[in-house]
Protein backbone atom coordinates (compact mmCIF):
# COMPACT_ATOMS: atom_id res chain seq x y z
CA UNK A 1 0.00 0.00 0.00
CA UNK A 2 2.56 2.56 0.70
CA UNK A 3 5.89 1.95 -1.94
CA UNK A 4 8.66 2.71 0.59
CA UNK A 5 7.09 -0.10 2.88
CA UNK A 6 7.58 -2.74 0.77
CA UNK A 7 8.11 -6.91 1.33
CA UNK A 8 11.31 -7.87 0.64
CA UNK A 9 10.80 -11.29 -0.59
CA UNK A 10 14.51 -12.72 -1.16
CA UNK A 11 15.61 -11.26 2.65
CA UNK A 12 12.73 -11.76 4.42
CA UNK A 13 12.68 -8.49 5.77
CA UNK A 14 10.18 -5.75 6.24
CA UNK A 15 10.55 -2.05 6.22
CA UNK A 16 8.79 -0.62 9.44
CA UNK A 17 8.52 3.17 8.17
CA UNK A 18 11.38 4.09 10.34
CA UNK A 19 14.29 2.53 9.01
CA UNK A 20 14.18 -0.61 11.05
CA UNK A 21 13.82 -3.95 9.54
CA UNK A 22 11.74 -6.49 10.68
CA UNK A 23 11.74 -10.30 9.47
CA UNK A 24 9.15 -11.43 7.98
CA UNK A 25 6.72 -13.78 9.37
CA UNK A 26 5.27 -14.97 5.96
CA UNK A 27 6.49 -15.43 2.54
CA UNK A 28 5.06 -15.75 -0.85
CA UNK A 29 5.14 -18.54 -3.96
CA UNK A 30 3.45 -18.93 -6.88
CA UNK A 31 0.34 -19.93 -4.88
CA UNK A 32 0.08 -17.22 -2.94
CA UNK A 33 1.38 -16.80 0.80
CA UNK A 34 2.41 -19.06 2.56
CA UNK A 35 3.47 -19.09 6.62
CA UNK A 36 6.66 -19.73 7.69
CA UNK A 37 6.98 -22.60 10.62
CA UNK A 38 6.18 -21.21 13.40
CA UNK A 39 8.66 -21.07 16.45
CA UNK A 40 6.55 -19.32 18.69
CA UNK A 41 2.95 -20.50 18.94
CA UNK A 42 2.00 -17.96 20.96
CA UNK A 43 -1.46 -16.12 19.96
CA UNK A 44 0.45 -13.02 19.71
CA UNK A 45 2.75 -14.46 17.30
CA UNK A 46 0.07 -15.95 15.33
CA UNK A 47 -1.85 -12.93 15.53
CA UNK A 48 0.85 -10.59 13.98
CA UNK A 49 1.88 -12.92 11.28
CA UNK A 50 -1.75 -12.95 10.03
CA UNK A 51 -1.33 -8.84 10.11
CA UNK A 52 1.75 -9.36 8.01
CA UNK A 53 0.30 -11.26 5.72
CA UNK A 54 -2.69 -9.58 5.09
CA UNK A 55 -0.18 -6.32 4.72
CA UNK A 56 1.42 -7.99 1.58
CA UNK A 57 -2.17 -8.08 -0.11
CA UNK A 58 -3.33 -4.69 1.18
CA UNK A 59 -0.25 -3.38 -0.93
CA UNK A 60 -1.33 -4.49 -4.24
CA UNK A 61 -4.14 -2.49 -4.30
CA UNK A 62 -4.60 0.80 -6.26
CA UNK A 63 -6.67 3.30 -5.86
CA UNK A 64 -7.43 6.18 -8.62
CA UNK A 65 -9.10 10.13 -7.95
CA UNK A 66 -10.07 11.47 -5.88
CA UNK A 67 -7.81 9.14 -3.32
CA UNK A 68 -4.76 10.95 -3.07
CA UNK A 69 -3.67 9.87 0.81
CA UNK A 70 -3.36 6.09 2.11
CA UNK A 71 -2.22 5.52 5.56
CA UNK A 72 -2.10 1.98 6.79
CA UNK A 73 -0.99 2.14 10.81
CA UNK A 74 -0.12 -1.30 10.68
CA UNK A 75 3.29 -0.34 8.48
CA UNK A 76 4.54 3.31 9.82
CA UNK A 77 3.46 2.28 13.14
CA UNK A 78 4.21 -1.59 13.53
CA UNK A 79 6.44 -1.10 16.05
CA UNK A 80 4.04 0.26 18.50
CA UNK A 81 1.40 -1.84 17.09
CA UNK A 82 3.61 -4.72 17.67
CA UNK A 83 4.47 -3.99 21.00
CA UNK A 84 0.54 -3.82 22.05
CA UNK A 85 -0.13 -6.60 20.33
CA UNK A 86 2.87 -8.93 22.65
CA UNK A 87 1.31 -6.96 25.70
CA UNK A 88 -2.29 -7.47 25.57
CA UNK A 89 -3.61 -10.14 22.67
CA UNK A 90 -3.80 -13.31 25.15
CA UNK A 91 -5.65 -16.94 25.23
CA UNK A 92 -9.15 -16.88 26.88
CA UNK A 93 -10.52 -13.86 26.10
CA UNK A 94 -14.53 -14.05 26.44
CA UNK A 95 -14.95 -10.62 24.43
CA UNK A 96 -13.28 -8.72 21.13
CA UNK A 97 -13.98 -4.99 20.01
CA UNK A 98 -13.81 -5.07 16.19
CA UNK A 99 -13.86 -1.48 15.00
CA UNK A 100 -12.71 0.12 11.84
CA UNK A 101 -11.18 3.43 10.11
CA UNK A 102 -8.50 4.56 12.34
CA UNK A 103 -9.08 7.79 13.94
CA UNK A 104 -6.43 10.36 12.81
CA UNK A 105 -5.40 11.04 16.43
CA UNK A 106 -5.96 7.56 17.53
CA UNK A 107 -4.48 4.58 15.85
CA UNK A 108 -3.45 6.28 12.88
CA UNK A 109 -1.23 8.10 15.57
CA UNK A 110 -0.55 5.22 17.62
CA UNK A 111 -0.46 1.95 16.12
CA UNK A 112 -3.05 1.15 18.72
CA UNK A 113 -7.24 0.28 18.35
CA UNK A 114 -9.00 2.67 20.05
CA UNK A 115 -5.98 4.20 20.93
CA UNK A 116 -6.26 7.62 22.26
CA UNK A 117 -2.18 9.01 22.53
CA UNK A 118 -2.45 9.64 26.62
CA UNK A 119 -4.18 5.98 27.02
CA UNK A 120 -1.95 4.17 25.14
CA UNK A 121 1.34 5.90 27.13
CA UNK A 122 0.13 6.26 30.59
CA UNK A 123 -2.29 3.60 30.78
CA UNK A 124 -0.90 1.24 28.44
CA UNK A 125 2.13 1.41 28.56
CA UNK A 126 2.96 1.41 24.99
CA UNK A 127 6.52 2.40 23.98
CA UNK A 128 7.83 2.43 20.55
CA UNK A 129 9.28 4.66 17.27
CA UNK A 130 6.21 5.59 15.16
CA UNK A 131 7.11 6.14 11.26
CA UNK A 132 5.18 8.22 8.53
CA UNK A 133 3.04 7.42 5.60
CA UNK A 134 4.87 8.06 2.12
CA UNK A 135 2.46 10.52 1.49
CA UNK A 136 1.05 12.46 4.23
CA UNK A 137 -2.09 15.21 4.12
CA UNK A 138 -1.00 18.16 5.42
CA UNK A 139 -3.25 18.96 8.18
CA UNK A 140 -3.24 14.82 8.58
CA UNK A 141 0.75 14.91 10.42
CA UNK A 142 1.80 11.95 11.75
CA UNK A 143 3.28 12.99 15.49
CA UNK A 144 3.21 9.47 16.90
CA UNK A 145 3.12 9.42 20.69
CA UNK A 146 3.86 12.65 20.99
CA UNK A 147 0.60 13.63 19.12
CA UNK A 148 -0.97 16.17 21.60
CA UNK A 149 -4.54 15.95 20.06
CA UNK A 150 -7.63 14.13 21.67
CA UNK A 151 -9.02 11.57 19.72
CA UNK A 152 -12.86 12.64 20.25
CA UNK A 153 -13.84 15.72 22.32
CA UNK A 154 -10.62 18.02 20.47
CA UNK A 155 -11.35 16.15 17.28
CA UNK A 156 -15.07 17.18 17.12
CA UNK A 157 -14.09 20.40 18.72
CA UNK A 158 -16.89 20.87 21.07
CA UNK A 159 -16.70 23.22 23.95
CA UNK A 160 -18.94 21.54 26.33
CA UNK A 161 -19.35 17.77 27.17
CA UNK A 162 -23.01 16.59 29.22
CA UNK A 163 -23.16 13.54 30.98
CA UNK A 164 -26.18 11.59 31.44
CA UNK A 165 -26.64 10.70 34.77
CA UNK A 166 -23.77 11.52 37.67
CA UNK A 167 -21.99 8.99 37.03
CA UNK A 168 -21.50 9.48 33.32
CA UNK A 169 -20.77 13.23 34.37
CA UNK A 170 -18.21 12.64 36.96
CA UNK A 171 -16.13 10.38 34.59
CA UNK A 172 -16.30 12.89 31.99
CA UNK A 173 -14.43 15.69 34.13
CA UNK A 174 -12.12 13.01 35.62
CA UNK A 175 -10.93 11.55 31.85
CA UNK A 176 -10.96 14.97 30.42
CA UNK A 177 -9.20 16.68 33.35
CA UNK A 178 -6.54 13.84 32.91
CA UNK A 179 -5.96 14.16 29.39
CA UNK A 180 -5.74 18.24 29.71
CA UNK A 181 -8.47 19.09 27.48
CA UNK A 182 -9.99 22.23 28.76
CA UNK A 183 -14.07 21.65 28.38
CA UNK A 184 -17.22 22.56 30.06
CA UNK A 185 -18.54 19.80 31.23
CA UNK A 186 -21.82 19.40 33.16
CA UNK A 187 -24.47 17.22 33.36
CA UNK A 188 -28.48 16.02 33.31
CA UNK A 189 -30.67 13.77 34.57
CA UNK A 190 -30.39 10.29 33.97
CA UNK A 191 -33.77 8.96 32.30
CA UNK A 192 -34.08 5.38 34.45
CA UNK A 193 -37.38 3.97 35.20
CA UNK A 194 -35.74 3.65 38.90
CA UNK A 195 -35.51 6.86 39.19
CA UNK A 196 -38.92 8.69 39.44
CA UNK A 197 -37.24 12.97 40.24
CA UNK A 198 -36.46 12.07 35.71
CA UNK A 199 -39.68 11.00 35.10
CA UNK A 200 -42.00 13.01 36.94
CA UNK A 201 -44.95 14.56 33.77
CA UNK A 202 -44.18 11.63 31.75
CA UNK A 203 -43.91 7.89 31.52
CA UNK A 204 -40.90 5.89 30.69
Amino acid sequence: MLDDNTFAQESGELDCGDGKKEVALCESNEQGFKPVPEVNTTPSSRFLQAELELNVHLRRLTFSEPVRYIYNPLEYAWDTHRCYVEKYCRGGQRILFLGMNPGPFGMAQTGVPFGEVKSVVDWLKITGEVGHPQNEHPKRRITGLACPHSEVVEALGVSMVIGVGRVAEQRARQALSAAGVNVRVEGIMHPSPRNPQANKGGRM
